[in-house]
């Protein structure tokens, strides 16, 4: 399992719009590509470069918002 992250930012000295990547986790992952098994391995990873403090709380209002 690889996550990469990808965002758009401005170079300081030119101020053009760059398209940017970066390899955030990298595992091994065992046994069956099911859903479940592959959410847990995602949430593990995102959760061990410290991703999900950061979007919980969103990823909450919008789960919410979605079922009401």
């Amino acid at each position: 399992m690889v996550i990469t992250a990808h965002w758009i930012a401005k170079e300081d000295w030119t101020n053009v719009l760059v398209l940017k990547a970066a390899l955030i986790a990298f595992q091994h992952t065992p046994g069956s590509h099911l859903g479940e098994n592959l959410g847990t391995s995602i949430l593990g990873l995102l959760d061990c470069v410290n991703v999900t403090d950061k979007v919980s709380i969103y990823l909450f209002n919008v789960t919410c918002t979605d079922f009401i």
